[in-house]
């Protein structure tokens, strides 16, 4: 467990800031909310390589010159870098401090209305469209998380499973993601978000609009079609309506950046895919990390989801999810 009093030492020390530190739940770094006098931050320790943060604040501080109201501000040190390496608790990690963004978690919202999916999918169909323009040495590193590897950690994960689990993951293999593979090299690629999940999406009192977008800990260089998957697939869990919300959060961001035709006949197919790529990380995750609530934390919903639309045929759903890009 970490000695909160020894990261209020580290801010200090690095940042000259006297703050309150608060630990926030993550996926596997350590992150912390910083509560100064006058502002507050997030401090994120990683033990991930310093290429990989290098570029997600290349990609950050890119993204600041036209996004800033949305997109978290990175926090130089002292000794002027946005990166530095410290030890806790005989642990090395890389250091890096962020502005901390206002607004409350989508994930709170079961039915976002029409003024803030149009504000979620515009935002981030102009933050494509502008990364699309982006480029870094290090946009193809692996991330576990990207699609172009889907596929192959769903297959070697999905021996965690339970044999109910291992059942429904193995239909929607067959049925649906394996004729993906020859779909793959058609598809545009771009650096994306990549994980524009509803925990990672902020929005106003008024639910009227998002105010940030944060955590680019999974962009990467992947299919374009991705960012849209992703966002639909966990606004689709909870809501009553699921392919009705998901279409007009498609139709917004076509309008702003537009999809093209192979993209939206395999966008059901993505969503599956990212269904069954979470479930098993998260079955692995499980196994490796009994602890970590954060890993599992939208499992349930998934599954219910998986098992509903079982039978539901591909075509019929891609019907569904572009009948207001048609309108």
């Amino acid at each position: 467990m970490v000695d909160i009093i020894k990261i209020e030492q580290l801010v200090k020390e690095y940042y000259g800031v006297e703050a309150r530190a608060y630990p926030l739940v993550s996926y596997e770094d350590l992150n912390f909310k910083i509560e100064a006098n006058s502002s507050n931050y997030v401090l994120k320790l990683n033990q991930a390589k310093a290429s990989d943060l290098e570029f997600e604040n290349a990609l950050m501080l890119y993204l600041q010159e036209a996004f800033s109201e949305i997109i978290p501000k990175l926090i130089k040190a002292k000794n002027g870098l946005c990166i530095n390496s410290v030890s806790l608790n005989g642990q090395n990690y890389l250091m890096r401090m962020i502005s901390f963004c206002q607004g409350s978690s989508l994930a709170k919202l079961t039915n976002p209305n029409s003024e803030l999916l149009n504000s979620f999918a515009t935002s981030l169909a102009k933050i494509d469209q502008a990364l699309n323009c982006f480029s870094h040495k290090n946009e193809q590193r692996y991330i576990a998380w990207d699609a172009k590897h889907s596929l192959k950690n769903i297959r070697a994960n999905k021996n965690y499973l339970s044999k109910k689990e291992l059942a429904i993951v193995d239909y929607y293999l067959s049925e649906v993601l394996d004729k993906l593979e020859i779909i793959f090299p058609k598809l545009r690629q771009s650096i994306i978000h990549n994980d524009a999940n509803d925990y990672n999406v902020l929005v106003n009192i008024e639910q009227t609009k998002i105010t940030a977008i944060i955590d680019f800990g999974d962009s990467v260089k992947t299919y374009l079609i991705n960012e849209l998957a992703v966002a639909c697939s966990y606004l689709m869990l909870v809501n009553q309506k699921p392919f009705q919300l998901a279409a007009e959060f498609i139709a917004n961001y076509h309008k702003i950046y537009p999809l093209e035709e192979i993209e939206i006949d395999n966008l059901y197919s993505f969503i599956i895919l990212r269904f069954c790529l979470s479930v098993t990380m998260s079955a692995k995750a499980k196994k490796n990390k009994p602890n970590n609530i954060y890993a599992s934390i939208s499992k349930k919903d998934i599954w219910q989801f998986l098992e509903k639309y079982q039978n539901l045929d591909k075509d019929i759903a891609n019907a569904y999810l572009r009948e207001k890009i048609d309108d």
